[in-house]
């Protein structure tokens, strides 16, 4: 994978400028007024013609032999993708200032990622590095569609950072940078209502296809903070919350800070909702949740859905460090021998898995 020189050719075989509307056209032109060869354009549907070129669809590009590609537009990540499921990497340009970058992929491991300008915000630096600037990149693997942050924080920065999670000194100095940040607002975060209130319902209705909301059941909410997003509709279950945190649970919920203790369980619904884009080791975690399911678990998966990043120069990063894609969860599943079985994408990615 290279950066594209317009001054010069792409390659010798077949070039082709993706895109078929006005940035194409524009593109084109110049090309032509350069005398920069190219035999054509593309784009998801192809047909028609642009400059007296033929446009053709990625799979029409895919029966080409020694096709290159130049990938001119701003939105670059999501045309990279599609058309890394056609034309190999080699044979794709790109005229854009992510970097291509030999490091493997935190969740899939693909060793193609690239790299952009990417800082941390100062609540962080105050909180989980001491007042030290932490050099880091904003990654994104086009596999599997993850964004990143290229530094991972440790352990010990990680105890800093959620150690009285939202507590008065966490919302002081939070408050201090962000002043919207007021502790009416801190405390609210954590209340299922409102808005918290559409998040389950989101939740009961993603789920209700694959889940006996009235059998008796060991529900687990991995990482639950006081297990307030367990749904209601759990009328008949019995209900645990794994959370080392120091919170204390609601009345009908059971503590469990002790990892282990999850083993003695079978559970039948477990949920990690809104924790992963929080960790440093996303495939250690992962594998962690399905050793504690069983071939009747039902794992729910529930992260933000966050593109801030994908066109900024720079990319400011706060407590969300992992930036999903739905594939992203699949390529998980590959991993570790699950299946996921549903999932969907609206104001979040949500994914229920199971053991094949």
């Amino acid at each position: 994978m290279r950066l594209y020189d317009i001054n010069r050719e792409l390659k010798d075989g077949k070039n082709y400028i993706y895109g078929d509307g006005l940035h194409a056209l524009v593109i084109g032109g110049y090309y032509e007024d350069m005398k920069i060869p190219f035999d054509g354009f593309v784009a998801e549907q192809g047909g028609g013609e642009i400059l007296g070129r033929p446009i053709l669809s990625l799979e029409q590009l895919q029966e080409i032999q020694d096709a290159n590609v130049l990938i001119t537009e701003t939105e670059w990540q999501a045309i990279y993708d599609k058309v890394y499921e056609y034309i190999m990497p080699e044979h794709i340009f790109m005229n854009t200032t992510w970097l291509p970058r030999k490091s493997p992929c935190i969740a899939c491991n693909n060793m193609l990622t690239f790299s952009s300008n990417a800082l941390f915000v100062p609540f962080l630096v105050e909180r989980m590095f001491l007042g030290k600037e932490k050099p880091t990149l904003m990654m994104h693997c086009p596999k599997c569609g993850m964004y990143y942050s290229y530094y991972r924080p440790s352990d010990e920065e990680m105890g800093r950072l959620y150690s009285g999670y939202r507590d008065e000194i966490y919302q002081q100095q939070r408050e201090k940078y962000e002043s919207a940040y007021t502790k009416e607002f801190n405390e609210s975060l954590f209340e299922p209502q409102d808005g918290g209130k559409s998040r389950m319902d989101g939740m009961i209705r993603f789920m209700k296809e694959f889940v006996d909301f009235e059998a008796n059941s060991f529900i687990l909410d991995f990482g639950g903070d006081k297990g307030q997003f367990i749904p209601p509709e759990f009328k008949n279950s019995e209900k645990f919350v794994y959370e080392i945190s120091g919170s204390y649970v609601l009345d009908g919920i059971h503590l469990i800070t002790d990892c282990n203790e999850l083993l003695r369980y079978n559970w039948d619904v477990i949920f990690c909702n809104m924790v992963m884009e929080h960790l440093s080791d996303i495939q250690e975690y992962f594998s962690q949740l399905v050793s504690y399911m069983t071939e009747n678990t039902i794992l729910y998966i529930e992260v933000p859905i966050e593109r801030y990043m994908e066109n900024a120069e720079v990319a400011y990063i706060h407590e969300h460090i992992n930036f999903f894609r739905e594939k992203t969860f699949y390529e998980l599943a590959k991993q570790n021998n699950v299946q996921v079985i549903k999932s969907e994408t609206t104001d979040v990615i949500r994914c229920l898995i199971r053991k094949e």
